[in-house]
């Protein structure tokens, strides 16, 4: 079951549970930079047909999607000060029950980080794991796979995109003519197709009032806000939470076995400091866009073990 909550919440999100469940206890799956709460959609809804005792928060988070709009700072730590706001406002708006507890925050890259953020800044004894995907804790530039080139350097991919959807002379956003066309642009960049199709989510209709499936559209992101949080992703350091958090809660990892995100050296600290790991084999960075079912079973598998209390 989705349930769509309205615009006006801190955070534009998605609140997605089993028919007929009103679930206790929640986690947060969030989206890497550029990305969107619906990017774990499937995963989510999968999730919660098999684990009905658990509810998936999607958030889109700062800057990203449709919650946009933030004032700065714009940084790991206000995201996950976001996630904190937001569990309140759905609390009191009714929309979880108010005593409903948060017992995994689990994201994928960027989001990994903001994940072992919110851990630090907000957990309680309620918070039974955090999961991060294909996620450095350290401070180190952003980059992805060797083997998809085009995205090793996402702020390469803001320098195209900041030269194509650079405003007209009168200052008003540029027009595509339609979905396809700017996906033609992308192409026409030297990005791939799966790119393209990648970004085109963050298009919207002239006039902002909602997602572009096809006719004119702009590009909905402020991509210097976007800039600011790659900066501030880059040059966090999570590594003193990461090895005391042995005493705080467990931590895992999904790692793809094609990724050199998190490199062998980093593996090993992780390990030495409590964390499990678990290799998806032949995955990319992209892990759950890769083997999406592999990603479900993992998982499952780590809130298995710490089941709803």
């Amino acid at each position: 079951m989705l349930s769509s909550v309205p615009r006006a919440s801190p955070l534009k999100h998605d609140l997605i549970h089993a028919p007929q469940v009103v679930p206790k206890i929640w986690a947060f799956f969030l989206h890497g930079i550029l990305g969107q709460g619906k990017n774990w959609r499937a995963i989510a809804s999968s999730f919660v047909r098999q684990q009905p005792s658990w509810g998936v928060i999607l958030p889109d988070l700062r800057m990203h999607g449709f919650s946009q709009g933030f004032s700065p700072p714009h940084s790991v730590a206000t995201c996950a000060r976001d996630l904190d706001e937001l569990v309140h406002h759905c609390q009191a708006a009714g929309t979880i029950p108010g005593d409903a507890k948060i017992g995994c925050a689990l994201g994928h890259s960027f989001g990994g980080k903001v994940a072992l953020q919110y851990a630090q800044d907000f957990h309680t004894q309620d918070l039974q794991r955090v999961i991060v995907v294909d996620s450095s804790p350290g401070p180190k530039p952003f980059s992805t796979d060797q083997d998809r080139p085009e995205l090793d350097s996402v702020p390469a991919v803001l320098d195209i995109l900041d030269r194509l959807t650079a405003p007209g002379q009168d200052g008003s956003p540029r027009v595509f003519g339609s979905p396809d066309l700017f996906v033609q642009e992308i192409l026409n960049a030297g990005l791939s197709k799966p790119v393209g199709q990648w970004l085109a989510f963050n298009l919207r209709k002239p006039d902002f009032s909602g997602a572009a499936h096809h006719g004119p559209c702009v590009f909905g992101i402020d991509l210097s806000a976007i800039r600011v949080l790659i900066n501030d992703y880059c040059s966090r350091d999570l590594w003193p939470f990461i090895e005391r958090s042995h005493d705080i809660v467990p931590i895992s990892a999904i790692l793809g076995g094609n990724s050199r995100v998190v490199d062998n050296e980093t593996q090993h600290r992780l390990r030495q400091a409590g964390v499990s790991i678990d290799i998806v084999e032949g995955a990319s960075h992209w892990v759950q866009a890769d083997n999406p079912r592999a990603t479900l079973n993992l998982v499952v598998q780590l809130l298995s073990t710490h089941p709803p209390s």
